[in-house]
């Protein structure tokens, strides 16, 4: 088939035009035309229009016939041999399909010893498999961190002859280059890997030459690669093509297609040029592009867009997980970027415009980094083992229960990553002597850069730090627990969405949060609620934490933990492990003075049933006028304490609230002489001996050897032995 382009130069004029159009058929490169997903019948179709990407380019299947019905680019014969001309150069460019076959590579560290082999079957219908091979078998380090780029001792060699080297995308490339004597290579991984702490500064850049692929994957490696070797040379396969200004997503046209087309090392080397400016390939952009008829211009805000976007995309990026935009991989500061703009580009943006334009294109790539880490670490590892008796040897507890506590911990804090938002209202708690390294245990768990250990008032600064960390260590966690505060400290914990102001934004936004809240403490006492601390799960660190050993497992820890929580493990207690948890946490509550006297006073008085209010008047002669709330929540507290309970019952002629005491504590009214005075022991402060009758045997109820018995009749307790019970209640 001859198109117009082939006779332009054989003197033909009009006649050349109709041969153009009376031998092209639209339905032989129906495979170069991308659907829509519009409305489409049995011999109708719907494509983007492939000049201007705009939708409903419509195909008849029984006439051939074409038509863009949301652009001008079927309107004129001028403009429909443009499309023609750029349907026939899609179809010369497409990306030919691999033969069925098998390859593979090898990387070597920077020593040059083999490390991985990444191996790729092509199935000769398009569709591939790539996978890697540890040459080094049993290494708990991630190999692919001690990679060198590929063929890196050859480009060192090639280096000091004087050659350049081209940085491609993927070992095939790299192998067509140094088919024709160019020395080329590229990253473990390709366009999905490049790390800059890790390629960053191995070549000069005066021999570097940036080869991208044809397409918007391509250009986005190649920009990371740039902004580490800022100046170096660019070489873009085919470069007069117009298809580099109509991008695809992905799968375009590489060096390697270029040399199997014909290319010789001279010509490319011909065409290495400096770097281009691509804006952003979109349906609407490209059509406004070409569509000569319009007349309206761009608003200040659109083109501000539009240059920050051509010049900055590929190398701005937004964390996910910390919600900061990254310029070159580092946290981008608004103030200063805005000044670089103005200096360097003579572009004066408003600094609220700057953050909302940053945001948008730096939402275009996203990433997560402990979501990465984590789903590198359970590739890497997957054996359970690992997690058994953990505690007992990081802190030295057997016990079963601890190692539960510190498992589910993990499992809670790899789901809080996974699951944004998910309820964990539980706080692993460390607990033991200064300089065990409890904080540096959490510290390298996180690692130090998801890590804050100044977790304080609750407030919204704090709220914010549980969406730019993992773990969030309570400062000063005696403070925390204060009696006053523990009902906020409750609900602090308790919740799994905040509505806080993230950077960059001007609304409260609704954030699930993705941190874990943990607490270290030297005090043997710290808890203050007898109720609600089934959230609290204290481990005593009985030995100094082997944080060297942490370091070299926690890789091996991570992939455990991840392996769980795939697995469905669940991370939170079952009824039975929380109310051992609530028991052992009873270990660790706080003394309060007044407890004592309230359990003498109670004895004394041989009292079953009590308001508040007596306690208060007859225990501590604080007279009613003067009681305050924080007086009956203190004396509430220890009444529970003594394991009392509250009940509404009649109480002095009317029914109001009261403290009873349970069945099993108490004291059988008819074995009480009401007239018998208070008196002391030996065993308890003074004033909480009883004064026994003379018959009663002082060494059978208290052990006091020095007391004889003294027969005569009783007045206060019976010989039954409940007077045995009074005093056991004592102590």
């Amino acid at each position: 088939m001859v198109d117009a382009e082939s006779r332009s130069g054989q003197g033909a004029t009009a006649q050349p035009q109709k041969n153009d159009r009376s031998h092209f058929k639209i339905s032989d490169y129906l495979d170069c035309l991308q659907p829509d997903g519009g409305s489409e019948t049995r011999t109708e179709r719907s494509f983007f229009c492939p000049v201007c990407q705009s939708k409903n380019f419509k195909v008849d299947l029984k006439t051939n016939k074409y038509s863009g019905f949301n652009c001008k680019c079927t309107q004129s014969e001028a403009s429909k041999r443009k499309l023609r001309a750029l349907l026939r150069e899609l179809r010369r460019d497409q990306k030919p399909v691999r033969p069925r076959q098998q390859r593979s590579w090898i990387y070597q560290d920077a020593e040059g010893r083999p490390l991985i082999r990444v191996n790729r079957q092509d199935y000769g219908n398009g569709k591939r498999k790539i996978w890697q091979d540890p040459i080094q078998k049993g290494a708990c380090t991630d190999l692919r961190k001690l990679a060198r780029p590929y063929r890196y001792q050859e480009c060192l060699e090639a280096i000091e002859r004087g050659e350049p080297i081209f940085w491609v995308e993927g070992e095939p490339c790299v192998d067509a280059l140094h088919s024709i004597g160019i020395t080329a290579t590229t990253t473990i991984q390709g366009s999905n890997s490049y790390n800059s702490e890790q390629y960053r500064g191995l070549f000069p850049v005066e021999s570097l030459v940036i080869c991208p692929d044809r397409d918007l994957q391509g250009l986005k490696y190649a920009g990371a690669i740039a902004a580490d070797y800022e100046g170096a040379k660019w070489c873009y396969a085919k470069p007069d093509s117009r298809l580099w200004q109509r991008l695809s997503a992905s799968g375009g046209w590489d060096i390697a297609d270029w040399i199997e087309e014909g290319a010789t090392a001279e010509i490319i080397l011909a065409a290495v040029e400096e770097r281009r400016t691509f804006a952003a390939v979109t349906p609407e952009a490209t059509k406004q592009a070409d569509d000569s008829s319009t007349t309206t211009k761009p608003n200040a805000f659109k083109r501000q867009y539009h240059y920050i976007e051509q010049r900055y995309l590929s190398r701005l990026r937004f964390n996910e997980f910390t919600k900061d935009i990254e310029l070159d991989k580092k946290p981008l500061d608004l103030g200063d970027f805005r000044v670089r703009l103005a200096v360097d580009n003579n572009l004066d943006v408003r600094l609220d415009n700057l953050g909302l334009i940053l945001k948008s294109l730096a939402e275009k790539n996203p990433f997560h980094p402990v979501k990465d880490y984590l789903s590198q670490c359970v590739e890497q590892h997957t054996d359970t083992q690992i997690l058994q008796e953990f505690a007992q040897r990081y802190f030295g507890c057997p016990e079963p229960i601890y190692n539960i506590f510190l498992k589910r911990t993990l499992i809670a804090a790899v789901a809080r990553i996974f699951e944004p938002g998910c309820k964990v209202d539980t706080a692993l708690i460390l607990q033991g002597k200064q300089g065990y390294r409890k904080s540096t245990f959490f510290k390298l768990l996180a690692g130090e850069d998801y890590f804050d250990d100044s977790l304080g008032a609750i407030d919204k600064d704090e709220k914010l730090k549980l969406h730019q960390t993992w773990f969030a260590e309570w400062a000063e966690l005696e403070s925390v627990f204060k009696r006053k505060d523990i009902s906020l400290t409750k609900a602090f914990l308790s919740s799994s969405v905040d509505v806080i102001r993230p950077p960059y934004g001007k609304q409260p936004q609704r954030m699930k949060r993705q941190a874990i809240i943990v607490g270290t403490t030297n005090q043997d006492e710290f808890l203050s609620d007898s109720t609600g601390n089934r959230r609290f799960w204290v481990i005593p660190v009985k030995q100094p934490i082997d944080v060297a050993q942490l370091r070299q497992e926690r890789d091996l820890i991570w992939g455990a933990a991840v392996a769980l929580y795939q697995a469905g493990e669940q991370w939170w207690l079952t009824a039975a492990e929380e109310q051992q948890a609530q028991e052992l946490a009873k270990d660790y509550l706080t003394t309060d003075p007044w407890q004592s006297r309230i359990e003498t006073y109670l004895i004394e008085a041989r009292l079953t049933k009590v308001n508040v209010t007596e306690v208060l008047n007859n225990c501590f002669e604080i007279d009613p006028s003067q009681q305050t709330k924080s007086h009956q929540m203190r004396v509430a507290e220890c009444l529970k304490r003594l394991s009392w309970e509250s009940a509404q019952k009649k109480h002095h002629g009317k029914r109001q609230r009261v403290w009873v005491k349970p069945d099993g504590l108490a004291v059988p009214e008819e074995s009480l002489c009401p007239t018998s005075p208070p008196n002391t022991t030996s065993a308890q402060p003074a004033e909480h001996k009883l004064d026994l009758p003379p018959n009663v045997d002082r060494a059978a109820v208290y052990g006091d050897s020095a007391q004889p018995a003294q027969p005569q009749t009783p007045s206060f307790v019976s010989h039954n032995g409940h007077g045995k019970f009074i005093a056991e209640q004592l102590e």
